[in-house]
């Protein structure tokens, strides 16, 4: 088969159930601004989504074109939506081939498993890849010579079924700084002297809030000013009631329940410090992000992509999730005001800014596209010298 060159314009679709155009006068939204960026630099961008804000089933704009193939359908769901991807994308990749998919989550996965049928060269985001798992995985490792054989292998087989990973399809809001609400501090009953720690758990595994719970439990000690704000809602909610109550810290832990995406940043901003020790993450959760972006001091899991965004005591701190002491140690430093934490959030917010600057983000996609699009063998680049097996007879 004879390699075409990569074509300046590409014919792009993206495909994720999670994906708004807002009205003109807010359109803030990342996957947006990235979709328009790739649009403007003269590539051709198609979005599959379930529903929109606006109500409407296809959405032009600024060269890029939207379906909402749910869009007034009363039976949603995410199996169902990977059918209709499927059934739409065909339709369009058959007026107009497209060069890649780009998988914002899974459920690009029915569409992807085409790709040597349809000649498509197929990229994944960090949350489609279920990197999470991978992390999990390693989380779950004791240090010796066979466990780290055995997690190795599961680490190794769990990546190499998975596709090239792009980590940007994540949906994250305005970076610029924003205040505390003081109305939500009073509602909590939270006294003005207060220093406050932060974290989110779906409440799927007990042992990763008990860990924070007991480090905290020390803190609380030293520290009676000190209070712990845990947003989020789960199957094991009572379980972790019951755990707080046992602890004693009743009164010194606010279990939030479950929280609109939108006013989970509002229990961030309270915060010192944000926590984020889950085994189960990509590392690019909108939370931290935005948490970053806002100065707040990180502490993360060293055994999770989290360690690949932060340089320990540089812009954040990395422990073992389940080393309580160093957890409790720091939390009391950072409090007590021995560290710098003016400096470290400063950091970690360059960082993060630099790291989702619209514009370096676009490039850093169209060059892992054209990677990936190299990688297929359908294609290479300009000016490659043809094969003899390729040239044409």
């Amino acid at each position: 088969m004879r390699k075409g060159v990569i074509p300046k314009s590409l014919n792009i679709c993206l495909v994720g159930t999670r994906f708004q155009i807002l009205s003109r006068k807010s359109d803030h939204g990342f996957l947006w601004s990235i979709a328009r960026g790739l649009a403007r630099r003269g590539h051709q961008v198609t979005v599959l989504s379930t529903t929109s804000s606006l109500a409407r089933s296809e959405v032009v704009r600024d060269g890029v074109r939207t379906f909402y193939l749910e869009e007034g359908l009363q039976f949603r769901g995410k199996s169902y939506f990977s059918d209709l991807a499927l059934r739409k994308f065909r339709e369009l990749h058959k007026e107009k081939p497209f060069h890649i998919l780009h998988g914002l989550d899974n459920s690009a996965y029915k569409i992807a498993k085409t790709k040597d049928e349809l000649h498509l060269a197929v990229a994944y985001d960090v949350e489609a890849t279920q990197m999470s798992q991978l992390f999990s995985i390693l989380g779950m490792g004791q240090e010796t010579l066979t466990s780290l054989l055995t997690t190795g292998l599961a680490v190794t087989y769990k990546f190499v079924t998975t596709f090239f990973a792009v980590p940007y399809g994540i949906e994250i809001g305005d970076l610029s700084p924003k205040e505390k609400s003081a109305e939500l501090k009073a509602t909590l009953g939270l006294p003005e002297n207060s220093h406050i720690a932060v974290t989110i758990s779906d409440m799927t595994e007990l042992h990763e809030l008990k860990n924070i719970l007991l480090s905290f439990e020390k803190v609380a000690i030293k520290k009676p000013n000190a209070y712990l704000i845990v947003v989020g809602n789960g199957p094991l909610f009572k379980q972790i009631e019951f755990e707080v109550l046992n602890l004693a810290l009743g009164n010194r832990v606010i279990l939030t329940g479950a929280q609109k995406s939108q006013d989970i940043l509002d229990y961030v901003l309270l915060g010192d410090l944000f926590i984020n020790l889950r085994s189960r993450t990509t590392g690019f959760e909108p939370s931290m992000i935005e948490a970053m972006a806002q100065k707040k001091v990180i502490i993360g899991s060293e055994v999770s992509p989290i360690g690949h965004i932060i340089d320990d005591g540089v812009d954040g701190f990395l422990l073992r999730p389940a080393d309580i002491e160093s957890l409790a140690q720091l939390m009391l430093e950072i409090f007590s005001g021995t560290i710098a934490v003016a400096e470290i959030g400063e950091r970690a917010r360059k960082k993060v800014v630099d790291l989702f600057d619209t514009q370096k983000m676009i490039a850093s996609i169209l060059e892992a596209y054209q990677k990936i699009l190299l990688k297929t063998g359908f294609y290479r680049v300009p000016g490659a010298q043809i094969e003899a097996s390729e040239a044409p007879r």
